[in-house]
């Protein structure tokens, strides 16, 4: 564990914003752990932001959805991080983001899911983790043995990074939720959450949320590593 210059303060303190769409993206079929996937487009069809455009064929994978609305412009070769090159659906964007169409669940519905239920909607979702490995987030909601303890990832100790922190301000209650679900869904019984002691602002409000238990962190590096946590 090393003690780094953070430089956090040029962006701790302000609000996250959202980019001008993009003209054209580019998403490569593979962008996970797992099988690569496969288109569920053709070139030329309209899209709206969240449609799936590619499903799995394996279940260690997770299907990829429009991150624009517009139309298809293509289905070719790319090059990849890492792979080098790899099949990647290219989007036109309208400049509308219309929004696909969600069943949204209120929390009576939320309460009556079973935890197959919610594996099947975290699956549907295209849900992975945000390290390198973009480690399907199904999978780890199906534990080879039953887990009693969830703890919650909250460091962030890459200097100049602050996304996790304005998150945890911004949107703590839809974070608390999620907290919910996943407790439901692998039968918790305690939820802890790690938190650097550089990020007061959170640690107060997640101290307020009943059900769990702030551990307060050194802000070393890398102490948002698995084992360092």
């Amino acid at each position: 564990m090393v003690k780094l210059a953070e430089n956090k303060d040029r962006s701790e303190h302000k609000a996250v914003e959202r980019l001008p769409l993009p003209a054209k993206v580019y998403l490569p079929l593979i962008q996970h752990l797992g099988k690569i996937c496969v288109p569920e487009v053709k070139v030329g069809d309209p899209v709206t932001l969240g449609r799936k455009i590619a499903g799995i064929q394996a279940n260690f994978s997770a299907p990829i959805h429009a991150s624009i609305s517009g139309k298809v412009l293509a289905i070719q070769d790319w090059p990849h991080p890492v792979l080098g090159r790899a099949k990647a659906i290219v989007l036109e964007g309208d400049g509308r983001d219309d929004t696909a169409v969600f069943a949204l669940k209120n929390r009576e519905e939320v309460d009556k899911l079973t935890p197959d239920d919610i594996r099947k909607i975290v699956l549907d979702a295209g849900i992975v983790g945000m390290g390198g490995a973009s480690f399907p987030t199904h999978i780890k909601l199906n534990p080879p043995k039953p887990v009693d303890t969830l703890i919650v990832n909250a460091a962030e100790c890459e200097p100049y990074l602050t996304a996790d922190s304005r998150l945890m301000v911004e949107k703590a209650d839809d974070i608390f939720k999620g907290i919910a679900v996943v407790s439901r869904c692998l039968g918790i019984k305690e939820v802890y959450i790690g938190i650097e002691d550089n990020k007061p602002e959170a640690i107060k409000i997640f101290s307020k949320f009943s059900g769990i238990k702030v551990k307060i962190l050194k802000s070393d590096y890398p102490q948002g590593g698995e084992k360092q946590l």
